[in-house]
């Protein structure tokens, strides 16, 4: 059954997983534009996943890249794949293929360009084109809206730097050239001439790197935040964990004891919000717990984060040695006064006297 396109209303961001009704057109997509450009694509690739490789990336060859670099590299590159899906720009998702096939052409600039925008602009701003003359439209063509995440401006030049390495990667090092409808036209036997503009040096399809395209360069410089300042962060030391929990727990309320629960063990297991918040009851592996003489030493969990494709195991340890920061004691005493059976570990707290058990089976494959 054909999946429905999204609502107009509904809110595209390139941080989360594509929805289906997108990742339907792109296998054919990209299919018709491999062909366009005379391009091979290998046997098997799977067109309709970017396949993320982090640090390990062999999209850039060999270059001595320091692996920080290449991870963050990577996460661009894979928010830029989404937003091509977006907008069906199945041509510049060529060369962001694993393998990318040979001879690929540059990426189209209007993409590279609008891409800046839709992550730099504030969150909800109409996406209009290069040239202001209407709205940027999704492959359902639907109006899209600014995604707004990029705060600081290091984000922009991460983003310039690694795409203007990527396409050097594939040999496309000066200025970016559009293809030119007239030698495009001209026929196998006398493409070699060109046209009149492009004598002997035919211009076929998209070429160079597009970071060092006018309309890139001036929409960056038009970015950049001269008065942004950057603050530090610093994580929480032991004595404000101690702080937090003494305020908490001195109010003698589920609501209070739930709070500190969900802040320690996402704390030790450097969850998310939208991890910490969505694990389950089912979520333990009681087969993986580990008591020693009636203490209890650790439980385990499984946990799908943001990047991950399968589930992941974890262990939740003791602290015998610092009991007031333990997570395994306020847990398992949270958990023995509300009384839970199944469902979410943290219910709302209207639901806290009573919590709802849900015995539906998760997917944890």
């Amino acid at each position: 059954m054909a999946t429905a396109p999204l609502k107009k209303t509904a809110v595209l961001t390139t941080r989360q997983k594509l929805p289906g009704c997108y990742k339907l057109k792109i296998t054919a997509g990209i299919t018709k534009a491999a062909k366009k450009w005379n391009v091979a694509l290998d046997k098997g690739l799977v067109l309709d996943e970017f396949k993320y490789q982090g640090k390990n990336t062999t999209r850039l060859g060999n270059r001595p890249i320091a692996d920080n670099t290449k991870t963050n590299y990577e996460g661009h590159y894979r928010q830029l794949w989404r937003y091509c899906a977006f907008i069906g720009d199945y041509e510049s998702m060529l060369m962001l293929l694993s393998p990318a096939p040979k001879h690929v052409p540059a990426m189209n600039v209007t993409t590279v360009e609008s891409f800046l925008r839709f992550k730099r602009l504030p969150t909800g701003t109409v996406l209009l084109t290069t040239d202001e003359s209407s709205a940027v439209t999704d492959v359902f063509k639907n109006p899209m809206t600014c995604e707004g995440s990029w705060v600081a401006p290091d984000s922009s030049d991460i983003y310039r730097a690694g795409i203007s390495v990527l396409h050097v990667h594939h040999n496309h090092t000066t200025e970016y050239l559009e293809p030119c409808d007239d030698c495009r036209a001209r026929s196998v036997a006398t493409l070699h001439r060109g046209c009149s503009v492009h004598p002997g040096s035919p211009c076929t399809r998209c070429k160079d790197n597009p970071t060092r395209y006018v309309i890139f360069i001036n929409s960056l410089s038009s970015l950049n935040d001269k008065s942004h300042k950057e603050t530090g962060s610093s994580q929480l030391l032991p004595s404000d964990e101690r702080l937090l929990r003494n305020h908490l727990l001195s109010s003698r309320t589920l609501v209070s004891l739930q709070t500190w629960v969900i802040m320690i063990i996402a704390i030790r297991l450097f969850l998310r919000h939208d991890e910490s918040h969505c694990i389950r009851f089912e979520h333990f592996l009681a087969e993986f717990f580990v008591n020693t003489n009636n203490r209890v030493e650790s439980l385990a969990l499984q946990v799908k984060g943001k990047c991950d494709e399968i589930w992941r195991k974890l262990k939740l340890y003791a602290d015998h040695v610092y009991p007031e920061l333990c997570p395994v004691r306020p847990l398992l005493v949270y958990t023995h006064l509300i009384g839970i059976k199944g469902g979410f570990l943290f219910p709302k707290a209207s639901e806290l006297a009573k919590p709802p058990a849900d015995d539906e089976s998760i997917d944890a494959s």
